[in-house]
C-alpha cells in the first residue's frame, strides 16, 4: 500500500498546481528584486559614469544562479503553508468520507493503515516544498550563470546572512541542499500536525483552511513571545541572522509530537466507534 499511496500522490494534479504556483512565487519574487533591474538596464546610458562598476554590481548579480536564487522567497513564503497542505492531507478524510478506506484496512489493518496514510502525508508535505524549488534550482544552473562571485558583491546584492550562511560563500550549491534538507523537514512536520489536527473533521473547507488559521493565529502570537520559534522565521532561515538550529528543532519536534499525539487519538476513536 505504501508505493501505491505514493505513486498515487506524486502523480496527483493537486502536486503539480504546488509546483507550477510555487515556480511563479519564486520566479515573480527575483524577478521584482534582481531579474529586472538586469533586464532592463542600459549600461551605454548617459547617466551611468562608472560601467564597470555598473555591471559589477546590477549585471554581474542578476545573471548569477546564486543571487537570483536568494532573492527567490519573499512571495512564496507567505503561501508554504498551504503548498504542505493541499497535495495529500485531505486523502485520509476523503477515504474516510466515501469508505474507500475500509478496502485498504481489510488487507492491512486500521493501524498500519493510519501510519501509511501518517506518513505519506509527511512526505509529500516535504515533497510539497523542496520540489518546486529543486525544478527552479535546476533551471537557474541551466540558464544563469553558476560563478561564485566576490563576497562583496554577495553581500551587498542580499545573499543569505542567516544560519550557516558562511557556507554559501564557499560552496553555494552545498548550501543551498542544506536549505531543502531543512524545507523538507519542516514541510513534513507540518504536514503531520496538519493530518493530526484535522483528522477528527470531515468537510474539505476545513482540512484545507484550519491548519493555515491555526498557522496565522500562532504567527501573531509566537512573534509576540518569541518570534525565534516563528513557523516564518523557521522556513526564511537564511535571512534571520539570530535564527538558530536549536529553534528549528524544538520547533519541529513540537508540530510533530502534537501531529502524532492527535493522529493517534482519532486511531483510538475510529478503533472504538468504527
Amino acid at each position: 500500500m505504501l508505493r501505491e499511496e505514493f505513486k498515487r500522490a506524486l502523480f496527483d494534479k493537486k502536486l503539480l498546481f504546488v509546483v507550477l504556483v510555487s515556480l511563479l512565487l519564486l520566479f515573480l519574487s527575483a524577478y521584482q528584486s534582481i531579474l529586472k533591474p538586469a533586464a532592463f538596464a542600459n549600461i551605454n546610458s548617459p547617466d551611468i559614469s562608472d560601467k564597470k562598476l555598473y555591471y559589477e554590481n546590477v549585471i554581474r548579480p542578476g545573471q548569477n544562479a546564486y543571487l537570483i536564487w536568494s532573492q527567490s522567497y519573499y512571495l512564496i513564503k507567505t503561501f508554504f503553508v498551504f503548498m504542505i497542505i493541499l497535495p495529500f492531507t485531505y486523502s485520509y478524510i476523503y477515504e474516510r468520507n466515501k469508505k474507500f478506506n475500509y478496502f485498504s484496512i481489510s488487507r492491512i489493518g486500521l493501524k498500519k493503515y493510519h501510519q501509511i496514510k501518517f506518513i505519506v502525508n509527511g512526505i509529500m508535505g516535504g515533497i510539497a516544498l523542496v520540489l518546486p524549488e529543486l525544478i527552479y534550482y535546476i533551471i537557474l544552473l541551466l540558464v544563469a550563470r553558476n560563478e561564485i562571485l566576490p563576497v562583496s558583491i554577495l553581500r551587498s546584492r542580499g545573499a543569505p546572512d542567516g544560519l550557516y550562511s558562511s557556507i554559501f560563500f564557499k560552496d553555494p550549491n552545498k548550501y543551498i541542499f542544506i536549505v531543502f534538507i531543512m524545507h523538507f523537514i519542516l514541510g513534513f512536520s507540518f504536514a503531520g500536525f496538519s493530518a493530526g489536527i484535522t483528522s477528527f473533521f470531515n468537510k474539505k473547507y476545513i482540512i484545507y483552511t484550519l491548519p493555515y488559521i491555526f498557522f496565522i493565529i500562532y504567527e501573531i502570537a509566537i512573534f509576540n513571545i518569541n518570534p525565534y520559534y516563528s513557523m516564518t522565521n523557521a522556513y526564511n532561515f537564511f535571512y534571520n541572522k539570530s535564527y538558530d538550529i536549536l529553534h528549528f528543532i524544538i520547533l519541529n519536534l513540537g508540530l510533530l509530537a502534537i501531529g502524532i499525539i492527535t493522529y493517534y487519538i482519532n486511531y483510538k476513536v475510529v478503533l472504538k466507534n468504527g
